[in-house]
């Protein structure tokens, strides 16, 4: 029941029950008069009542405390998408606020009517609020900008737009921590690298990859303080097939590592045999489209001076491959001498290796990224998680790219290594360059997502088809 009044005179109310609309109104401290109707619908009954508490408002009713319902401003912009969903954008100090509301469902349907857009969601949340948080006003700004600089299809409705700040930000608040955000171009503590061989924290070779065979090499890395959930100092490392990539379908196999740099590797181990060099290395390998994943165990030996061999095994399991993980380490154990790191000379190994690895339209890349944004995009009413489809299908980088956001998280794959949490870190699609890699995209009209969880050696990838 919605109950107003008009102060120290008359009181309104309206009530559903199933298709009825029953208002009582009279003068304070009377019972009042009854008016029952029978809508077509239970939806229709919501959307006339929303419509009346509507028209009461503009007439001065206010809330039963007392006190004037606030309405809040009136959105920056207002668009139809390319499949006609409506979309408006306000700004809110550091916050920049949107909403969507799906083609003909019954919130867009209601504020195309006429009714406020705070009673369309009350009406119908088949919609979304999304709220992007920056690290200032300015970034928020700057982000307003970029949109209304690039949308199209601005529209217009009959109905109040106000945003409902209030209400949003008591729902956001129950969401998960945030993830930061990063651009390109403006220097910054975080190392981006594409197409050439990783800064490792913790060196390791290619493994070979389970559906091809074929070497995984490193298609992009970011090291530094990422995210403080992962570590002071982190390194987040993917490798794939650079041949495959462009087919999804034929070679999805993704493998993701993270290292901390004040933490022991408990996946990669060193020896030094005299005059050589041997190292062994755990791996998760995941298949992006089955999200099935295999294990694998990778060995590299040789004289120093030489890039030595280096070969996988792929198991089935994780219990399999930590047992000969273990069993290996303390075979060489007993005959060699474990150190924490490689010498400088394995560092000329891997780039030799990389060398080889790269394809023709592989182009190496390293470039320093800023914490420019305080947060991801979170959703607020209807939604999830955010969408980066939010306003127009041609906007999908708020603030720059590389997009560090929480875009078309469709659902959150499975942790095969660990319990922990997963964190969406970045996600990549077809024709993110310049920072990205040609040769890594789906192929395909999707995109490819990278997680991590705190505290855990190797993360995960997966595929979302838009």
């Amino acid at each position: 029941m919605t109950r107003l009044e008009v102060p120290k005179r008359k009181f309104w109310e309206v009530s559903i029950a199933g298709a009825k609309l029953q208002v009582r109104f009279g003068k304070l401290g009377t019972a009042g008069q009854l008016s029952v109707k029978q809508c077509a619908s239970p939806a229709a009954a919501k959307a006339a009542a929303q419509k009346l508490v509507a028209s009461k408002l503009k007439k001065g009713y206010v809330a039963t405390s007392g006190k004037p319902i606030k309405r809040g401003p009136q959105p920056l912009i207002v668009v139809h998408d390319s499949i006609g969903d409506l979309g408006a954008m306000w700004i809110d100090d550091k916050d920049v606020w949107f909403v969507q509301l799906f083609e003909g469902d019954g919130a867009d349907t209601a504020v195309k009517k006429g009714t406020s857009l705070a009673d369309a969601l009350a009406i119908d949340d088949n919609g979304g609020v999304e709220r992007w948080h920056f690290e200032s006003r300015a970034e928020a700004e700057r982000a307003t900008r970029w949109v209304m600089k690039h949308a199209s299809k601005r529209a217009t409705v009959k109905g109040d737009m106000a945003a409902d700040f209030t209400r949003w930000s008591a729902s956001v608040r129950k969401l998960v921590p945030r993830t930061p955000r990063y651009d390109a171009g403006r220097g910054g503590s975080i190392t981006a690298t594409r197409d050439r061989t990783h800064p490792w924290i913790h060196p390791r070779p290619p493994s070979t990859s389970w559906v091809s065979n074929r070497l995984l090499v490193p298609v992009f890395s970011l090291v530094g303080p990422l995210d403080p959930r992962l570590g002071k100092d982190t390194g987040f490392y993917v490798c794939v097939d650079p041949l495959g990539t462009g087919d999804p379908y034929s070679e999805p196999v993704y493998e993701v590592y993270v290292q901390d740099r004040a933490r022991r590797s408990t996946v990669d181990a060193y020896f030094e045999p005299p005059g050589a060099f041997w190292s062994v290395h755990l791996s998760l390998q995941i298949d992006t489209i089955s999200d099935y994943a295999r294990w694998a165990v990778t060995e590299h030996n040789g004289d120093k001076g030489t890039v030595g061999f280096y070969r996988t095994k792929h198991l089935a399991t994780k219990k399999e491959a930590i047992q000969l993980y273990d069993a290996r380490l303390a075979d060489l154990a007993s005959r060699y001498r474990r150190v924490q790191r490689p010498g400088a000379h394995y560092s000329k190994v891997l780039e030799e290796i990389d060398r080889h690895a790269r394809v023709k339209q592989q182009r190496p890349l390293t470039t320093k990224l800023a914490r420019v944004h305080g947060a991801m995009a979170q959703g607020v009413v209807g939604y999830t998680a955010a969408s980066e489809n939010l306003l127009s299908y041609k906007i999908a980088h708020i603030g720059g790219a590389p997009h560090f956001c929480q875009e078309e998280w469709d659902f959150t794959p499975k942790n095969h290594f660990g319990k922990g949490a997963l964190l969406p870190i970045v996600s990549v699609q077809d024709g993110d360059e310049p920072l990205w890699s040609a040769v890594l995209n789906d192929g395909d009209a999707g995109t490819i997502n990278f997680w991590a969880a705190p505290g855990e050696p190797l993360g995960t990838a997966s595929f979302s088809c838009h």
